[in-house]
């Protein structure tokens, strides 16, 4: 891998300034306002007093489950096809398709889901193959971390860095905020080199820390995106390094 080819950050791993709020609110800011009313739940397009009727189109197929068809405007990369059935066995998922095999971190803080309909947002991020979230359903632990994987297939070595960077300016349009790199490097996984970076997000409310490896291999993108409140970064890098240690992909 050429140094310039080199990008990461954290902290999915899809897509464009993070908006992150501690605690369960942080997932609900990378949701992006519709193209026609803004993000307004229940607004109407401004200009129009009538509908008429969409005509209905089938879902597409994604990963493991049927995923909704995404926003009007929405420019999202393919998804590489994967076995229906779920592929987590205990602690551990592996993909004989993509030639992945991961593990989340030790512990029951941690839950590890392929299912689609399971994943924080299933429709912005159709690449997301796999999703590892911190404490998901216990609302009095305010430590809110996620692990994101993504597997793109329609995406050129040479653009391979420009996808990353999008990677970790997720929900851009939700909330503006300034984006700092902290480091990139190299980094050697089961015999493979990835690229890493870390980059630190900003706003006058909040703040997030991403830790990103990536590698382009056999005409895929590989993105492992970590990511958690800055304050939190160094408490769960351990756990974050369980994880991307036992990260294999081709």
């Amino acid at each position: 891998m050429k140094p310039e080819h080199v990008a990461i950050g954290v902290g999915l791993v899809a897509v464009a300034a993070v908006a992150f709020v501690v605690g369960r609110s942080f997932p609900r800011q990378f949701r992006p306002p519709s193209p026609l009313t803004g993000g307004r739940p229940g607004a109407k397009a401004p200009g129009k007093t009538t509908t008429a009727p969409e005509t209905p189109q089938a879902p597409k197929q994604v990963g493991s489950q049927v995923a909704t068809a995404p926003s009007l405007g929405a420019k999202l990369p393919k998804p590489s096809t994967a076995p229906a059935a779920s592929l987590i066995r205990g602690d551990t998922y592996q993909n004989p398709t993509l030639g992945i095999v991961i593990k989340k971190p030790q512990g029951d803080d941690w839950e590890m889901t392929d299912n689609r309909l399971n994943f924080r947002d299933p429709v912005r991020h159709p690449a997301k193959v796999l999703e590892i979230r911190r404490n998901p359903k216990d609302p009095t632990d305010k430590r809110f971390a996620i692990i994101e994987l993504y597997v793109l297939d329609d995406v050129s070595e040479n653009r391979a860095r420009r996808q990353v960077e999008k990677f970790e300016r997720l929900g851009q349009r939700a909330q503006v905020g300034k984006f700092t790199l902290v480091k990139e490097d190299t980094t050697t996984l089961g015999g493979k080199e990835f690229g890493r970076r870390v980059v630190r997000w900003e706003s006058k409310k909040a703040s997030a820390q991403f830790l990103t490896l990536w590698r382009f291999a056999d005409g895929r993108l590989f993105v492992l995106m970590a990511m958690t409140d800055s304050k939190w970064f160094d408490d769960l890098l351990p756990e974050f390094n369980q994880t991307i240690n036992a990260l294999r992909v081709p």
